[in-house]
């Protein structure tokens, strides 16, 4: 197959067939898994798609395409490092299987021209001048290299490549009720997703209403019915032990210049760099700091080989002593004169500055720490850019809710905060009431707001189309504004809708419809996108019919059958 790409690959570019994400939601309930594309359950049938049994060769076979699909589009193998968004290739290769099924069912068949065309496109890469250029030392390196890691040939490939526009051609012939589009009924549709609502709005803040002179009777209620908002997330505090590099400075020297002479091994350094590093011209007091720095920074690295040779020599004893616990670290530091620190508490989500880490590395410290037991205290010595650490449990505290005496500060703004929320709110409440009343009898918006002395605010034009709302009022969220303005004729006002800080009206006053050229300019293009849509929604319905058909049994059914 390879043979056959090189020698057609100029034509075969013609074919390229892009890699288009079927993704669909079935319901299955995996009771099979995948190692390495080896043996698969016990059974010789493993599901059934409409009635017909599915073996463990055919779901092998579905697996390895569902693993090379992911690794096309990530450039990772499922599984391998710390992916929160892998796939279940369990899953994967159902979906597979119900589509390669259909595909056969429709009659659909592909070339080993097509497939040939398909891998093509997947290592062709623009150069500089713009040319698509196949790249075979890639797909050599892929096929040597690369399948090898999950027992996959280059036949694999091809046969994936195979299945692969199979389901991109069924996914186009189900979804093809979906592009008989009229011009009318896109001009239409446009029309009605691009109109723009010009409206004001009425906010209703907390901070308008606070009464700080409120009974707190009702205090212990509010708390109690809120407990659940003040428990304490489960904590862990630390012990930790630096060998700093910095504290061994003086030992450094004292080691350099037994083994050496050191200032001769300033002065040969300072040579070394050369005025490539320093510059040439400078004075005696300049040359004497440029030679000062070199030495310190020679003590550093000293004191750091230093600091890494007593930690490891710590950690060794440390390790080694029975029983294993945590107690062992602060013992054996008070016996060496060694000071150790205690971090403060901390949740899963927070950090340890007291260890100056990188987050990255603090968010994987803090899960290692809260695996931690009375049993297993002790964390991996961990080396940070100037220091090794060794890191004991030292207090576990469990998730609690503390009493009410305890926060009742925290609780009491909590209360104040709630009731400004419900008086702004019930004061949109009333004044809807007052605006639709008013409405009716035949004033206008601009009329009631100054009677009761509101300012409106007036808010960007938007439309359903629109994605982001610019210089609006922080208080607003686009799609509650879409769902309030186009469910409204104009001069009408909203049912009171809740803020993060109240409630809002908005008030419709009209709305300004498309132009005939912005039409005519967008039309076409407006056209091709709503087949698409209707092509991808006829697709996912007859999808969810046809994913009724599968039948993975549970290993409770299967107990039950035997």
């Amino acid at each position: 197959m390879f043979a056959h790409i090189r020698k057609h690959q100029k034509w075969l570019l013609i074919l390229i067939i892009g890699i288009v994400t079927v993704s669909f939601v079935i319901f299955f309930t995996p009771n099979v898994s995948y190692d390495n594309l080896g043996s698969i359950g016990r059974k010789a049938v493993v599901g059934y798609i409409d009635g017909q049994p599915i073996t463990q060769t055919e779901f092998n076979d579905s697996a390895r395409d569902a693993m090379l699909y992911y690794y096309i589009r990530t450039g990772r193998w499922p599984g391998s490092g710390n992916n929160q968004f892998a796939p279940d290739i369990d899953r994967e290769a159902q979906n597979r299987l119900l589509l390669q099924r259909k595909a056969e069912d429709y009659g659909i068949k592909v070339s080993d021209q097509a497939a040939a065309g398909w891998v093509v496109n997947v290592f062709t890469r623009e150069d500089t001048n713009q040319v698509s250029q196949f790249q075979s030392e890639q797909y050599d390196f892929f096929v040597a290299n690369v399948l090898p890691q999950r027992g996959l040939s280059e036949a694999d490939l091809h046969e994936f490549a195979r299945n692969q526009i199979a389901i991109i051609q069924l996914s186009r012939m189900v979804g093809l009720p979906g592009n008989l589009v009229t011009p009318g009924e896109a001009r239409y549709s446009y029309r009605n997703q691009n109109r723009q609502a010009e409206t004001q709005a009425l906010y209703f803040s907390k901070s308008d209403y606070v009464n700080l002179g409120l009974s707190l009777d009702d205090l212990p209620t509010f708390y109690t019915n809120r407990m659940a908002l003040y428990r304490k997330l489960p904590q862990r505090q630390l012990h930790y032990l630096r060998f700093a590099s910095t504290n061994y400075l003086a030992e450094a020297e004292t080691q350099l210049t037994e083994r050496t002479n050191l200032a001769e091994l300033v002065d040969q350094i300072y040579q070394a760099k050369g005025t490539n590093d320093l510059d040439s011209e400078l004075d005696e007091a300049g040359v004497a700091l440029a030679k000062e720095e070199i030495r310190q920074q020679e003590l550093e690295k000293e004191g750091w080989a230093i600091a890494k040779s007593k930690a490891r020599e710590f950690a060794v004893e440390l390790f080694e002593k029975e029983p294993n616990q945590a107690e062992n670290l602060l013992e054996m530091a008070a016996a060496q004169g060694l000071a150790i620190e205690q971090t403060e508490p901390f949740t899963q989500g927070d950090t340890i500055p007291e260890l100056g880490l990188d987050p990255r590395l603090t968010q994987q410290i803090v899960g290692q720490a809260f695996q931690l037991t009375d049993d297993e205290p002790f964390l991996q010595p961990l080396e940070t850019k100037d220091a090794v650490v060794l890191l004991a449990l030292d207090t576990i505290i469990p998730s609690f809710i503390p009493p009410l005496d305890e926060i009742r500060g925290q609780v009491t703004s909590d209360f104040y905060e709630q009731q400004s929320l419900d008086s702004a709110r019930q004061a949109a409440d009333e004044f809807h009431a007052t605006l639709t009343n008013r409405l009716a009898q035949g004033s206008t918006f601009e009329e009631i707001c100054q009677t009761h002395h509101f300012t409106p605010v007036e808010m960007p034009l938007f439309s359903l189309a629109t994605e982001t709302l610019e210089n609006a009022d922080p208080r607003s969220n686009l799609q509650t504004l879409k769902n309030l303005a186009f469910d409204m004729s104009a001069g009408e006002v909203s049912e009171p809708s809740s803020t993060f800080d109240g409630a809002m009206i908005l008030y419709l006053k009209a709305f300004q419809e498309v132009s005939e050229e912005q039409i005519e300019e967008e039309l076409d293009e407006y056209t091709a996108t709503l087949r698409d849509a209707r092509q991808s929604d006829a697709y996912f319905s007859w999808i969810q019919q046809e994913q009724t058909l599968v039948n993975f049994p549970t290993y409770s059914e299967e107990q039950a059958a035997n």
